[in-house]
């Protein structure tokens, strides 16, 4: 098989952990697909369609690892399989819900309904001498359709499911055989049944009129071959990587897992804040589709953690559960509302008038209101649970799990969790200073820093912006976005979000201009804070503050301000950067600590600078490491930057500072370059 757009830049170990995960899902998928076009068993629609799901939140999980070109095209097939089988899975739960919400061992009664093709003014004939009803049989429970005159289908129909009570004129109660007198108390002596029943013939007949569809999609994905390529794909994957020895357990594998599994963790509690609000129900739905991703992330990258993350995933499945039956609980209401309507308009339509519907009524509403009780239940408990994982500690111990392995990128996952002191080097603002970076990487290792952490700013203004933030990819830094990362990203899209200063705006458009596609997409995929959980101490990270990356953490900021910080984020250390001036301060028993900045100190110190956070027993200290400041300058001229940029890291100070001693008389900048 051609394959294009082969991508060959990939880690070896996370894309033999890709292949061997998404080839089992192929085969769970391949599994179902005959089962749902010839088998009555509503369970293979179900377990394809998840199947298919699974395969959909993998693949831009693992899309570095796979084919561009063919990418899109599997993607783009298993997706319309995904959507044909949708509807055809909701209706299958749908009817079985309603089965089992009947009475258990009741026996089936017959059900008078209206076809539902019937014409609202037929123009020829009596429409009621074309009524049908479907009597369900004692013994083998198949549906007749029995044509008869309308006189003894309606009398029969209401003799067996109806007690009818004569008013006080007739105590005998009885009916007679040769009329229906308008004298007469129609009771229903199941009021529930003819409701359901009736929704359950209406949801019957549309599941059988989505087979041929369902058919049609399966058929079609098979002739794409769609399972075909990608297996033969992912195979060839797996006999490489595993012929070469290559351990799926890589840095970069870990690293994504814990990008991936976190920022699904935030989407989740993004919601949070609307769970108490049960009228909350778009919210509450968007929150269990968020639930679901979080369990198929956890589910993703299961296999890397030697099922540490099991307890997770059930409890996501849980979560899922309650989420799902909530939702489910809103479709019905909201479903039986125009259900009861269009049925109602059906009903006119076939006898002229409503008054039979009355009897299918009563179902339909005891439903609906059953639900809506259902529903509150249902919220009441999930609330419960949801503060009980909180008492519980269970969103911290699920950190320490997916944390354990980031602990050791230098040294490629020694043992670092038992016992013994833990160097954690906290670096930040690097802005393209590759000779700063390779020093203050040299130095953390000497101090015997296992795991390094950036607060973000890995461009602007010095001369490698592209092999800076290669580098830090390289060491398996663990990092979030800076403020001038993202205006950077966006300098060439929006142009409103550029400085008016000259200099600054060359600065970030000339950086922009010098990273590689692979680089922005890295910058990209950032988050703009992250929490780990190590050594039973929680660490959050961001570049401004954990309200906006583009707010200061200094001196300055008041108490206040940082106790708000505190309950937000729960943290035992606030670690950021963003002012370029080292600083720590303790609070509460809380330490925030700012970085400092490696390639552009503005505290009058050109030194490079970080903080050295050691963990069992605990210290902390900001670290100042020269490097070779003429070779960051010396590139800066070689590539024409202003001269401005150079005294930024010979001097340590903020290019306004700079600019502002260099203003002449007439307010213009010296040395500021055209743009070109």
């Amino acid at each position: 098989m051609k394959i294009s757009g082969k991508k060959n830049d990939s880690d070896k170990g996370y894309c033999l952990y890709a292949a061997r995960y998404m080839l089992s899902l192929l085969s769970n998928l391949a599994a179902e697909t005959e089962g749902v076009k010839y088998s009555e068993d509503i369970e293979y629609v179900h377990r394809c369609r998840v199947a298919t799901r699974r395969l959909r939140a993998a693949m831009p999980v693992f899309e570095e690892c796979l084919p561009q070109k063919e990418y899109r095209i599997w993607n783009k097939s298993i997706k319309d399989v995904t959507r044909a089988l949708g509807e055809a899975r909701d209706a299958d739960v749908q009817i079985d819900f309603l089965k089992q919400f009947l009475s258990p061992g009741d026996e089936k009664k017959p059900v008078f309904f209206i076809p539902e093709n019937i014409k609202e003014n037929p123009s020829q004939g009596n429409p009621l001498e074309k009524a049908v009803i479907p009597v369900y049989t004692d013994n083998d429970d198949v549906i007749h359709h029995v044509t008869e005159s309308i006189f003894f289908r309606i009398t029969d129909f209401f003799r067996k499911i109806f007690s009818l009570n004569k008013k006080e004129n007739d105590p005998e109660n009885t009916l007679p055989d040769d009329k229906l007198s308008t004298d007469y108390d129609f009771r229903v002596a199941d009021p529930v049944s003819p409701g359901i029943e009736c929704l359950i013939t209406r949801l019957e007949q549309k599941r059988r009129d989505l087979q041929p569809g369902v058919i049609s999609a399966i058929e079609s994905f098979e002739e794409s071959e769609t399972i075909e390529k990608m297996g033969t794909y992912l195979r060839g994957l797996i006999v490489k990587y595993e012929s070469a020895r290559t351990d799926i357990h890589s840095p970069y594998a870990f690293e994504k897992a814990f990008y991936n599994i976190s920022l699904a963790e935030k989407n989740l509690f993004w919601y949070e804040r609307f769970l108490p609000d049960p009228g909350q129900v778009k919210r509450h739905h968007a929150m269990r589709i968020s639930a679901k991703k979080f369990r198929y992330t956890l589910e993703t990258y299961s296999g890397l953690y030697n099922d540490e993350l099991k307890e997770s995933i059930k409890v996501m499945k849980r979560l899922q559960d309650y989420l799902g039956d909530i939702h489910d609980c809103d479709v019905w209401v909201d479903f039986l509302d125009g259900f009861i309507d269009e049925e109602r308009k059906r009903t006119i339509a076939f006898f002229g008038n409503d008054r039979f519907f009355s009897f299918v009524l009563p179902g339909l509403q005891y439903l609906r209101e059953n639900r809506i009780k259902r529903r509150i239940e249902l919220h009441s408990e999930l609330n419960s649970y949801w503060e009980q994982l909180k008492k519980e500690h269970f969103w911290d111990d699920q950190k320490s799990v997916i944390s354990l392995p980031l602990q050791s990128s230098f040294y490629h996952f020694t043992d670092s969790s038992a016992g013994g002191p833990l160097h954690i080097a906290l670096i930040g603002d690097i802005h393209a200073n590759l000779p700063a970076l390779e020093a203050v990487l040299e130095d953390a290792k000497e101090r015997g820093a296992t795991a390094i952490i950036n607060t973000g700013d890995f461009v602007g203004y010095g001369a490698f912006p592209d092999q800076t933030v290669s580098r830090i990819r390289d060491e398996h830094v663990l990092s979030v976005v800076g403020n001038y990362d993202l205006a950077v990203l966006k300098s060439k899209k929006k142009k409103k979000i550029l400085p008016k200063n000259r200099q600054k705006r060359l600065a970030m458009k000339w950086a922009y201009g010098r990273l590689s596609s692979d680089n922005k997409k890295y910058l990209k995929s950032l988050p703009e804070n992250i929490s780990l959980r190590i050594r039973d101490s929680s660490i959050y990270v961001t570049h401004g503050s954990p309200d906006s990356v583009k707010e200061y953490i200094n001196e300055e900021t008041p108490d206040e301000v940082l106790h708000s910080y505190i309950k937000k984020t729960g943290a035992d250390f606030i670690i950021t950067g963003h002012t370029h001036v080292p600083y720590a301060k303790q609070v509460d028993n809380v330490w925030f600590i700012n970085t400092g900045s490696v390639g552009r100190p503005d505290d009058g110190d050109p030194r490079a600078c970080y903080a050295m956070l050691s963990l069992n027993p605990f210290s902390l200290y900001h670290v100042r490491v020269p490097y070779d400041i003429e070779r960051a300058v010396e590139e800066i001229y070689r590539k024409n930057l202003p001269e401005s940029f150079a005294r930024i890291f010979r001097e340590g100070r903020p290019l306004d500072i700079i600019m502002h001693s260099d203003e002449d008389e007439s307010g213009n900048i010296a040395n500021d370059p055209k743009m070109h």
